[in-house]
């Protein structure tokens, strides 16, 4: 569902109805197919870089036995590309929660300080699932079974709730 771009409301209803489970549950099975798609993703991207590397080597080995620096050095550039000789360039982040996820998939920022800005919130939640880390079981456990889509007036008194 999330490779066909499924939002995550979708899925987590879907969990809800076709498979019996609650919104934490749902937060797991997204959060563990989100990693199981890094882990095919860097797999693949392995092979495209390896690939790459051996058509440039090739390139350059071309260009250099027929004298054309020109096409040498792009070749040279573009293998220094693929090893981030070149200093990266920054990724647009569009809104704050963009920039939490990035701090979060980095390592900047870990979950225990994103839960203690937001609170064990829906939020905070959906934050950690969207970087691709599981959901902290222990706050898993505290708040089993929580309705990812109810209102803030069904919450308990005094709760805060952030949308």
């Amino acid at each position: 569902m999330i490779a066909t771009g499924n939002r995550y409301s979708e899925i987590v209803r879907y969990a809800a109805t076709q498979w019996g489970v609650n919104s934490r549950q749902a937060d797991n099975y997204i959060a563990r197919a989100n990693a199981l798609i890094l882990v095919e993703a860097k797999k693949d991207r392995e092979a495209r870089i390896a690939e790459s590397l051996a058509t440039l080597v090739a390139v350059k080995k071309r260009a250099y036995a027929i004298d054309d620096l020109t096409n040498m050095r792009a070749a040279v550039a573009e293998i220094s590309k693929l090893f981030g000789d070149y200093p990266a360039q920054k990724m647009k982040v569009e809104t704050w929660e963009d920039e939490v996820i990035l701090l979060l998939r980095s390592g900047k920022v870990n979950q225990a300080d994103v839960y203690a800005e937001f609170g064990d919130t829906d939020k905070a939640r959906r934050l950690v699932v969207a970087a691709g880390l599981l959901p902290d079981e222990s706050r898993a456990a505290q708040g089993e079974g929580k309705d990812l889509d109810a209102s803030p007036a069904d919450a308990a008194p005094g709760a805060s709730q952030i949308h």
